[in-house]
């Protein structure tokens, strides 16, 4: 039987692996990720002012938070995270893609602290394989 550490490994592999088959998916989802990724985009020239139109041609109405210029349906910190690692990684589909990967293997890694914590290993083991290959928490 392989111990506790070498059990998470592989449940933190197999995540990595799942994870990995959706952020080489060669387009962007239908709405969200396309509008996170534009304003990502757009973070990368003024990483205070999360817009949606850099130049917005036509007006806007400011109330409105589907076609504002400045794009507030998110909190920022995912939205600088996608801007950094794309100043980095280059504006590709990975580099975008990144930073919800790691955060979500970081996620599976916490599961299994809080499960060990709150009860013991063998469940928290449990709940990280349960919380890795949940399709829902990674798509």
């Amino acid at each position: 039987m392989l111990n506790s550490s070498t059990q998470l490994f592989f449940i933190l592999l197999l995540g990595f692996l799942l994870r990995l088959v959706v952020v080489q998916t060669p387009f962007l989802g239908e709405w969200d990720e396309r509008f996170h990724a534009l304003v990502a985009k757009n973070l990368m020239e003024h990483p205070l002012k999360p817009t949606l139109y850099d130049d917005p041609v036509l007006p806007y109405d400011y109330r409105e938070w589907s076609a504002n210029h400045v794009w507030l349906s998110k909190p920022p910190l995912a939205l600088w995270l996608m801007a950094g690692s794309m100043s980095l990684l280059g504006t590709g589909l990975f580099a975008l893609r990144l930073p919800a990967l790691l955060v979500s293997l970081a996620s599976v890694y916490l599961t299994f602290l809080i499960g060990r914590r709150l009860f013991d290993t063998r469940t928290a083991l449990t709940a990280a394989l349960l919380h890795a290959i949940h399709g829902m928490t990674w798509k």
